[in-house]
């Protein structure tokens, strides 16, 4: 009876250091963790101790026997992980952390300040809490009402075993040398220099809460949201509670295809009975009583092989009660060098093409077009499409190269999903073309290659947006050993 890992998996590793088997991969020190889409246990090793399931923050593991019917596909998927000869010859022994000896302290408390109160910024708090050997302070400043972050305003409310990962974050707040600042603004309340100058390091784990605009005519109509804005919304986020959103008519078209993209559809064509348990804002569920969308269509610009949504979140929206999805057959072709993962997720999606929708809500996933502009003069009515040609370049990459052909595809409300970028803070360097934070092992440096002692960036501001809540974990650890190395070396300074 192996155990298996969920759709909802975080990525945050507490499992792989307590399995005495190391049968749970990829670990934060193997190179694929970076980009895989979740964690998975190996079957054949998995020896039923149930450890991993005592470590697990949100409850994303159970032994085969007590899948739902819906989640036993994820016995197949955690198994499909391990048919890759990569996958086959891992050491029996676990992974541990290496025990870091530092050489002694200075006789003071470490002050820290930490900009945002995200899961990113309470992992580093976390770790910090965990490793330090000397006095420690830490002081957080948020610009909200609320901490969570992303794991309170963007995961979707039906969402809820990836939410209550704020429940074992927020425990470091009851800390008696932990103070968290609500309703501050770093960069407009308080100065990030001054905050330099207070504490020994200055810590921020702000995020990317901005959705890239696309650039095309129409992208200001009414009718014309990011999905940031969409998802803050129905997340009762307290700058979006005003937000108008017209759900009157009958189709809406979502461009982009990664996880936010799929979320905001299933939620649009969701019964709003489904999510009256959930932590929904009132009026977002009010307005999806009345809501007249019955189709969503999902844009890629590149093929089903490129998209940017994970197989869980596939199996997820396939899952949805009274929501079918559909796509098209073209790029679904079956070809030899498919990974067993990749060719599972292409053969649920050829399911779906294979389908004849007949039911009233319906998902359709479209690939190879982007938005050429949008339709309309004071709101949105349509938008139009340019069909894109797959080519391969010299790195072996897929790129989206646009034809002459076009498609015009009536809409009433139109969410830029497109992908999220972080912004700058007043005083700190920043990458106009990443837009991140520069960062050498996670300490900030000047746009001349200097670095600002005291500083330093985690989690996606730090990275960009790449990776879920628990990812950033690996992450803050980073940043938290940063700070103790030069605090034990003497290079870090405060005003008394």
């Amino acid at each position: 009876m192996p155990h298996v890992i969920l759709q909802h998996c975080c990525n945050d590793a507490s499992c792989v250091s307590v399995c005495p088997m190391n049968c749970i991969h990829p670990t934060p020190d193997e190179p694929e963790y970076s980009t895989a889409e979740m964690l998975y246990i190996d079957p054949e090793s998995c020896i039923d101790c149930g450890a991993c399931v005592d470590a697990c923050p949100i409850d994303a593991i159970l032994p085969d026997d007590e899948l739902s019917e819906g989640d036993e596909v994820f016995i197949d998927i955690n198994a499909l992980w391990y048919t890759d000869p990569r996958h086959q010859e891992y050491e029996r022994t676990p992974p541990r952390p290496p025990v870091i000896t530092r050489p002694q302290a200075p006789e003071e408390t470490l002050r820290v300040a930490v900009v945002g109160a995200g899961p990113t910024g309470l992992y580093t708090v976390q770790e910090l809490l965990t490793q330090s050997r000397v006095p420690l302070e830490i002081e957080i400043f948020e610009r909200t009402d609320h901490t969570g972050g992303l794991a309170r305003y963007g995961v979707a409310p039906d969402h809820s075993s990836t939410r209550s990962v704020l429940g074992t974050l927020e425990r470091v707040l009851k800390r008696a040398n932990v103070r968290l600042h609500t309703g501050v603004e770093v960069g407009r309340d308080v100065d990030i220099t001054e905050l330099g100058a207070q504490f020994h390091a200055v810590l921020v784990t702000v995020g990317a809460k901005n959705t890239r605009r696309l650039g095309i005519e129409g992208e200001d109509l009414t009718g014309s949201l990011t999905a940031g804005e969409f998802v803050a919304w129905y997340n009762n986020h307290p700058e979006a509670r005003d937000l108008q959103v017209d759900l009157s008519g009958e189709h809406a078209v979502v461009i982009g295809n990664g996880n936010v993209a799929l979320d905001v559809a299933r939620i649009l064509l969701s019964d709003p009975e489904r999510l009256v348990e959930t932590d929904i804002a009132p009026y977002a569920l009010a307005a999806l009583r009345s809501s007249g969308i019955r189709r969503v269509t999902v844009l890629g610009r590149r093929g089903p092989r490129e998209a940017a949504f994970t197989t869980s979140e596939l199996i997820g929206l396939r899952n949805t009660p009274g929501i079918e999805l559909h796509c098209t057959l073209e790029h679904l072709d079956e070809r030899s060098e498919d990974d067993a993962l990749t060719a599972h997720r292409l053969m649920l999606m050829r399911q779906a093409a294979a389908t004849v929708p007949a039911g009233e809500r319906r998902v359709d996933l479209m690939f190879a077009v982007s938005p050429q502009y949008l339709h309309g003069s004071d709101r949105v009515t349509g938008i139009r499409l340019v069909c894109n040609e797959l080519k391969t370049d010299s790195e072996g990459q897929v790129v989206a190269q646009a034809s002459t052909r076009t498609l015009d595809l009536d809409c009433s409300l139109v969410l830029n999903a497109a992908g999220f970028v972080g912004t700058g803070i007043p005083g700190l360097p920043w990458d106009d073309h990443r837009c991140v934070v520069p960062t050498e092992s996670g300490r900030v440096m000047s746009t001349d290659g200097r670095e600002l002692t005291g500083f330093y960036a985690s989690g996606w501001i730090r990275r960009g947006p790449s990776g879920g809540i628990g990812s950033n974990r690996v992450d803050a650890r980073e940043i938290a050993h940063a700070v103790l190395d030069d605090f034990h070396a003497g290079r870090l300074t405060a005003r008394s």
